[in-house]
């Protein structure tokens, strides 16, 4: 094997600091003669690949230090990552099974990672003015490429070890099977080690790099999940962003209530993504009344600490007139993954207005309380068949009351089975939905639905919302 070029960080590392300190010019690694010029280009070390060089270290500190300042994280700390390339874990690993280097150093002992990040560490706090720490919701990942060595550390290893590059049965069979080189992951190399031997570590070359390292970072805040209830008065506001397909002859353009809720959440926290999931949703025309329906939106990478929940609500409240923001509060990930759990068995209650082409008779109206539990038959509507599968579903209403306004009028309150079909329950959708409304109340009659409210979703939300939830009393939807 040629000698190893080596920085001086990692020749003190390798040999000990008392015998580099003891006044050797020159210093041999395995027949090699390190000079002081060699140490000087301390970029080119055959170990390290010069993620450990002083200036290197403290131009990457002076990169994440400007990106600090520029993305005005609210914290006094971070946990600090480092990605090495998976040549240079390779050589750590042979380094460490080589048995004629005479290691008086601190490689013997301390693992790569530590003292990488050792190196690391210092210079960040300077450039930052952050503390490292073993637990912060800032992480500081940097990554570190160098590829030159890829395919000869693969054909080393294949030549030892031709069992750990089988290719998988799958990737055998594409037209265009990835390279052998990509089978070699840090994972990979550590399952080697464990078996390595010194006799075929002495057989490895270290050659020097000729390429630098390069590097980069990423900064990323822990997600924050936000739980809440929102309202919607406007028979005009979609839950989420409408498509190109939706606004075709609708005559509205923009807006709906996660972009209202999330926009002013991202603005608030410098948020790079808002994501806005809702337990269940109401059609465009469809008001959210009494305590309003759960909802939660997570903040991905947010650089700002949020207000006070009651201020945000008031804000919210204040900026909007269509929608009312309540019970607002922080959730972690796993409760705010409950809202989608068990959609099928929540229930819901409705009011709606509702249109009889012949004369309403009070008694059948009155009738209909008696016919309830009732399963219904609903087939996916035509509304929605361009975006949802044609199946047959079963459909349950719990309780059923209908009083009269005029001779063609009547009010009709519900409480149902998430994910029924009011609308569709009410006027039958050509009998795809069996029984209809028009169907209890006289086969002859057409029955249609003027106006839809949403009165309650029957869920316990936030988690741990102790608020009994009770329908606010609306009267007559308008």
């Amino acid at each position: 094997m040629a000698g190893m070029t080596l920085c001086s960080v990692c020749e003190r590392q390798v040999r000990g600091k008392a015998k580099v300190e003891g006044g050797a010019s020159t210093s041999t690694v395995d027949g090699a003669t390190t000079t002081a010029a060699a140490a000087a280009a301390s970029e080119a070390c055959a170990l390290c690949f010069g993620t450990l060089n002083p200036q290197f270290v403290a131009r990457v500190a002076a990169d994440v230090g400007r990106a600090v300042k520029n993305d005005f994280y609210d914290v006094k700390d971070f946990v600090l990552s480092l990605n090495m390339p998976v040549s240079l874990i390779l050589r750590e690993e042979i380094v460490k099974m080589r048995d004629d280097l005479g290691f008086a150093g601190t490689l013997a002992s301390v693992p790569f990672r530590i003292r990488a990040i050792d190196a690391y560490i210092g210079a960040l706090y300077e450039a930052t003015g952050l503390r490292p720490t073993k637990c912060s919701n800032l992480n500081l990942t940097i990554t570190f490429c160098n590829d030159e060595f890829l395919k000869p550390d693969c054909d080393f290893l294949l030549d030892h070890f031709p069992d750990e590059f089988i290719m998988p049965a799958k990737k055998m069979r594409l037209a265009e099977p990835p390279p052998i080189e990509s089978l070699l992951t840090k994972v990979k190399v550590l399952s080697i080690a464990s078996r390595l031997q010194a006799d075929v570590a002495k057989k490895f070359n270290f050659e020097t790099p000729t390429n630098n390292c390069v590097s980069s970072f990423e900064l990323s805040r822990d997600p924050i999940f936000l739980a809440g209830r929102y309202c919607k008065f406007s028979r005009n506001l979609p839950q989420s962003p409408w498509t190109a397909d939706d606004h075709a002859g609708s005559g509205i353009v923009g807006g709906s209530v996660s972009e209202q809720v999330c926009q002013f959440l991202k603005q608030k926290s410098l948020a790079d993504v808002t994501r806005f999931t809702a337990s269940g949703r109401e059609d465009i025309d469809v008001r959210m009344l009494g305590e309003g329906r759960p909802f939660a939106v997570q903040l991905v990478n947010p650089r700002k600490k949020l207000p006070e929940w009651s201020t945000i609500e008031q804000e919210i409240n204040r900026t909007f007139n269509d929608i009312r923001v309540s019970f607002l509060r922080q959730v972690t990930r796993a409760e705010a993954d409950i809202l989608k759990i068990g959609e099928e068995e929540k229930r819901k209650t409705y009011t709606a207005l509702c249109y009889s082409s012949k004369r309403v008779d009070p008694v059948m109206l009155a009738a209909l309380q008696n016919k309830a539990p009732l399963e219904l038959k609903q087939k996916t509507p035509v509304r929605v068949l361009k975006r949802r599968p044609l199946i047959e579903r079963p459909r349950n209403i719990f309780q059923m009351h209908a009083l009269p306004i005029d001779d063609h009028h009547f009010q009709l309150r519900l409480t149902t089975q998430a994910g029924t079909y009011v609308k569709e329950f009410v006027h039958g959708d050509f009998g795809r939905t069996r029984p209809s409304l028009a169907d209890l109340i006289d086969p002859e009659s057409e029955v249609d639905i003027l106006e839809l409210d949403v009165e309650m979703v029957d869920l316990e939300w936030p988690p741990g919302n102790i608020t009994a939830q009770q329908p606010v009393p609306n009267g007559l939807a308008k």
